[in-house]
């Protein structure tokens, strides 16, 4: 992003086939980040301070008057310049503003690139500030013609605006156009960083032709590295700042072939402004990145991505000399193009569902700086083999692919691509984070040892080809819909560990038939079965307390109840009769007082249909125990 201003000093260099310019006619002004200060530089090389308390300039105009606008992108600052330097806030508040311009009734024009606005301050007052257009990808430079027409380079398209808001497309087949400059016969110039390879640069020429830009441009120059900023002098000689080659070039008399060198073994150059007697005024900043950000502390937060096809993309280190600190929840959210991602060292924060269903996702790198990952960050990645930590990350660490705390106690991503088969969970983890497994759609077999005491929510959803599970005694609640969707699933053996059952944990199980609970019934959330096959069962042992029939919306069945009792006579005594094979594992019971009892054994070892009763009370009651 043009918004990061470093040390620059000025040389003389000769590059073969360029010539030395002569001595340049006006002062050079130059802004220096470190420095936060405007260098001004006399036709001779004295270097004097114009002005201090700058921070991270992209863009320079000047008004009628002869003040120096600048733009401070990192804090969302317009900052305003008297001849001798004093500064002060002219406006605040903007969101990565890159470009601005006046035209020539004294309006005051500026690109917001975090926004996608074109803002106005009628006037030049900052108090008469309004939208003149919005919902742009990624506005960056703003150049004006004789006529009162705006320009502005938005992506890879060059846009025109009238007065009154109207807008034309002059061209949407660039790669990346940078920088957009008029000359005195009304002909449009636009730098073209390609694909910011070295010597991939152009500078395009649109004719003018009776007011009106021809469709098809020409190339002035070619053989650039990153063509940052364009602007006229006076004479008509047209300047350039090549980013990447430190370079400031000037083609005297707008000629393609007089080009010549006007400083170099700069940083990275960028903007450029004459004032009203043309000096010049340059900007020393990086290539625009193609992220949404906020500023907080002196720190960077990447909020979302703007870039058009991503492939790989990397997180910088820095942006505007700040330190790139945290990735924000959702930034790249359900962005199917992204392939691969970098992230740079000085991240330590990586946010909840930053990288979620990021559908062509296939590698990621967790650098050693990161030390908070969100939840879900990497879940519904379904291309994602492999998640790889920093051998020198303190806090986190990967086993073949599958992301753990680095005690390796929680088990956070298992990558939906990364296991196929059965996977059995490490002896030393405790607890199975949200959507850690989800849509792990290889994977058909999961073990959990007895060391889990939770399953987190969504936990295992969608594993549509899960075909077995094995839940050790230990784990004591399973998450909401931490199994739904299931649909491979036929049986499950819930251990008596379990407490609780978050809501819809097996929805959509639709080959469930099989529900096994080892003891006494959970505290179940909502809906735990719904839409389930509604032959499912559920199987519990008898003594096991809380269970009713149904529970949860499905049929359950006690195993090992003992049989019923009956009485009757045989030979004319009185005799309680059950059914038959009932073998002999019971023992039989008996009281006067049901309520209080007690229950004194008739008979251990009960016979297969019956036992006769001698002289029993009046009134008694049996029970098989």
């Amino acid at each position: 992003m043009k918004n990061i201003i470093q040390n620059l000093f000025i040389a003389l260099a000769l590059f073969a086939g360029i010539h030395q310019t002569t001595a340049q006619a006006q002062n050079l002004f130059e802004s220096d980040f470190y420095g936060g200060k405007i260098y001004e530089f006399t036709t001779n090389g004295t270097q004097s301070t114009f002005a201090t308390g700058v921070s991270m300039p992209t863009g320079l105009a000047f008004n009628s008057a002869g003040i120096l606008f600048e733009l401070d992108a990192g804090s969302g600052n317009i900052f305003e310049f008297t001849t001798n330097g004093t500064q002060s806030t002219f406006a605040s508040g903007l969101n990565n503003p890159q470009g601005l311009a006046f035209d020539t009734n004294g309006n005051l024009f500026v690109s917001d690139a975090g926004s996608g606005n074109i803002f106005e301050f009628t006037n030049g007052i900052a108090a008469e500030k309004g939208i003149f257009a919005s919902g742009l990808h990624f506005p960056f430079a703003l150049a004006f013609n004789s006529a009162g027409n705006l320009f502005v380079a938005d992506g890879s398209t060059v846009y025109e605006y009238t007065p009154l808001g109207a807008r034309s497309t002059i061209d949407s087949l660039l790669a990346s156009p940078i920088a957009l400059a008029f000359d005195s016969a009304g002909d449009l110039y636009v730098t073209d960083a390609g694909d910011n390879a070295a010597g991939d640069g152009n500078i395009y020429e649109f004719f003018n032709s009776a007011g009106s830009l021809s469709p098809n441009y020409v190339t002035f120059a070619s053989g650039l590295d990153y063509p940052d900023g364009l602007a006229f002098d006076s004479a008509g000689d047209l300047f350039e700042s090549d980013g990447n080659s430190h370079t400031i070039f000037e083609f005297t008399n707008g000629i393609a072939a007089e080009k010549g060198i006007v400083a170099s073994g700069l940083s990275h150059p960028s903007g450029l402004a004459f004032n009203a007697i043309g000096s010049a005024i340059i900007t020393n900043s990086t290539p625009p990145v193609p992220f949404t950000y906020t500023t907080n502390n002196g720190t960077i937060t990447i909020t979302s991505y703007t870039g058009i096809n991503a492939g790989a993309v990397t997180i910088p280190s820095t942006i505007n000399g700040l330190p790139v600190t945290s990735i924000g929840n959702e930034a790249f959210y359900g962005y199917d193009g992204l392939t691969n991602v970098t992230i740079g060292t000085n991240v330590t924060s990586i946010g909840i569902s930053a990288f979620n269903a990021c559908d062509s996702l296939n590698n990621i790198t967790i650098p050693a700086s990161v030390t908070s990952i969100g939840d879900q960050a990497f879940a519904l990645c379904g291309n994602l083999a492999a998640i790889t930590v920093d051998a020198q990350n303190l806090f986190y660490v990967s086993v073949n692919g599958v992301l753990f705390t680095s005690d390796q106690t929680t088990l956070i991503q298992c990558p939906a691509k990364g296991v196929s088969g059965n996977y059995i969970i490490p002896g030393s983890v405790t607890n199975i984070g949200d959507a850690a497994f989800i849509e792990c759609y290889l994977l058909t077999s999961i073990t959990i040892p007895s060391s889990v005491t939770s399953i987190g929510n969504n936990a295992f959803s969608t594993c549509d080809q899960l075909t077995s599970i094995t839940i050790s005694n230990g784990v004591t609640s399973i998450g909401a819909a931490a199994f739904d969707n299931c649909s491979s699933l036929t049986s499950i053996t819930i251990p008596s560990s379990i407490a609780n059952i978050g809501e819809y944990a097996f929805e959509n199980c639709t080959s469930l038939t099989n529900i096994n609970f080892l003891g006494n019934a959970p505290s179940v959330g909502i809906g735990v079965f719904n839409n389930n096959n509604r032959a499912a069962t559920i199987y519990y042992f008898y003594g096991a307390t809380g269970w009713s029939n149904p529970f949860s919306g499905l049929p359950t069945v006690a195993l090992n109840a003992p049989p019923a009792l009956g009485m009757s006579t045989y030979g004319n005594q009185p005799a309680v009769f059950f059914p038959t094979a009932t073998g002999t594992n019971y023992v039989l019971q008996m009281t006067t007082n049901l309520a209080n009892g007690p229950w004194v054994t008739v008979s251990n070892g009960v016979p297969i249909s019956g036992i006769i009763i001698t002289n029993p009370p009046a009134a008694a009651f049996f029970r098989l125990h």
